[in-house]
């Protein structure tokens, strides 16, 4: 591998990023990490080149799972600087790292400059393979390939140099070139935005096109015919199996692009036979994929639209509560489409069709289901940020505390006071919703707080705190000392009432 060396003697790769050990950069990036490396092991492997300060995996808010990449601080540069040297493309549970300083000005990443791509790699060209190839023309930041959920390679892979010129060479040296017997592409590297752009050019102007739903007996002439009429054709072909029978489309190609718009227009929909044709421009795998992703992602946003705050939530159900008496109980309350005891979860047809009309639960809460994205961290509250584990020196004895939910199961942070809560975003939501969807939103932001401090009488307690002036409450969701002392105010009224034996008086509590 070349080498070049910086001003304090350490010897470093070309590439790795020598420049930005010389402004005294102790922060690695380490990315393409398996799905079960952990922090520990992070730790264990970049600690043998020196002393840690820190090691981070990062994951998913929602599922705590494993994002791929994470970040190691040293205490020095020069320790930085050698676990890259070292360790860069190292397998870790089977998997080779990358590790390159990591970059927190986001203008760097986004601006493109000294970026390349490279497509039509050989299935063998690894990260390591493809840096030697183009470490020769200066120095590199970032190099990956492309691999698929197996770790086989796609056959594409990207290089970011420290310059713009340096990415001008190896363009200029490498394009066409053969590597491992295939001629490869280099190129600018494009971002998403450039290329949907260009992308939206040729949905414009096209002269592909793809046609389905032929009938097994359609021959490439027929196509040539039917499509003869609006234009040149430079081909037509019926796609056919191994044993030469039809697969029911095929494609044809115009000469000139208005031309193909003219036979889109007149023959998509149109009858052959007992067939009906469609007709299209011709798509790349990835274009249809990304178009039906978009369509699905559109389909769960409108059932989720339809369905908002329809589901409610219901725990300590005794066990002998059957789906039928489940929907007895909340059929008074509205249409219930669905339920499950031992899930507790109702679903009900209207929004604000909930427990909260009958006077024996009107100083109730209940509080609505959400979906995985919207409760980030389960029942962590608003405020709470992911920790980052601190390391101790070398040397030192050293373990990670098992918190609640270890393991692959997402886990809960121990119960903390409640955090501050941002109440500008809800005022503002508040100001523009109806006097019955205020309850609501109150509700779901106080019920959360609420439980932390009394989890059994939270739904009696969220319900008693919502008849307060709204303002109070407003104010209670951004003091937890004085949340804590209102709900310790509202337990002693209900251990009150329930000592009087008077349960009916709780639809006449107040706490003003």
């Amino acid at each position: 591998m070349a080498q070049s060396q910086t001003p304090n003697g350490s010897v470093l790769p070309v590439g790795s990023g020598a420049a930005g050990a010389q402004f005294g950069t102790t922060s690695l990036y380490a990315g393409d990490l398996d799905a079960s490396v952990t922090d520990s092991q992070l730790f264990d492997a970049f600690s043998q080149m020196g002393q840690v300060v820190s090691v981070r995996v990062c994951r998913d808010l929602a599922t705590r799972r494993s994002l791929g990449y994470g970040y190691v601080n040293f205490t020095t540069p020069q320790d930085a600087a050698r676990a890259i040297q070292e360790l860069n493309y190292i397998p870790l549970n089977g998997k080779p790292v990358r590790v390159m300083h990591s970059h927190r000005d986001p203008s760097v990443r986004r601006s493109g400059a000294g970026n390349i791509f490279i497509k039509n790699l050989d299935k063998s060209i690894d990260h390591k393979a493809l840096h030697d190839t183009f470490s020769a023309f200066g120095n590199i930041i970032s190099c990956k390939v492309a691999l698929d959920s197996s770790g086989q390679s796609k056959g594409y892979g990207f290089v970011q140099y420290e310059t713009e010129e340096s990415a001008q060479r190896a363009t200029a040296e490498l394009n066409g070139m053969l590597l491992n017997d295939k001629q490869v592409y280099v190129g600018p590297f494009l971002r998403r935005q450039e290329r949907d752009s260009n992308t939206a050019a040729n949905v414009t102007k096209f002269t592909n096109l793809y046609v389905k739903n032929l009938a097994e007996s359609t021959t490439d002439e027929d196509l040539k015919s039917a499509f003869g009429e609006f234009g040149e054709i430079t081909s037509a072909v019926v796609m056919r199996d191994g044993d030469g029978k039809s697969k029911g489309f095929g494609f044809v190609n115009f000469e000139d692009a208005g031309d193909a718009a003219k036979a889109v227009e007149g023959l998509n929909g149109k009858t052959f036979g007992d067939k009906e044709w469609y007709v299209g421009r011709a798509q790349k795998k990835s274009e249809r994929e990304s178009e039906l992703k978009v369509r699905y992602e559109e389909s769960l946003r409108e059932a989720a639209d339809k369905f908002q705050s329809c589901n409610l939530y219901v725990k300590n159900l005794d066990e002998s509560i059957s789906d039928e008496k489940l929907k007895e109980m909340f059929a008074p309350c509205g249409t219930v489409t669905s339920s499950k005891p031992g899930f507790g979860y109702q679903q009900q047809l209207v929004p604000g069709m909930r427990p909260g009309g009958a006077p024996p639960m009107q100083n109730f809460f209940m509080p609505m289901v959400q979906q995985g994205q919207q409760r980030p961290g389960g029942r962590r509250p608003v405020g709470i940020q992911p920790q980052q584990h601190q390391m101790q020196p070398r040397g030192r004895m050293f373990r990670y505390p098992q918190g609640r939910g270890s393991g692959d199961v997402p886990g809960r942070l121990p119960y903390e006071m409640p955090q501050h809560v941002p109440i500008g975003a809800l005022a503002t939501s508040l100001a523009n919703a109806s006097p019955e969807h205020q309850r609501t939103m109150l509700g779901e932001n106080l019920y959360p707080l609420v439980e932390q401090l009394e989890a059994e009488s939270a739904a009696k307690v969220t319900g008693m705190l919502l008849e307060m002036d709204q303002t109070e409450v407003l104010h209670l969701l951004e003091s937890p000392e004085a949340l804590k002392a209102k709900v310790a105010e509202a337990m002693d009224v209900l251990r009150n009432v329930a000592a009087g034996g008077a349960a009916e008086q709780l639809s006449s509590l107040n706490l003003n």
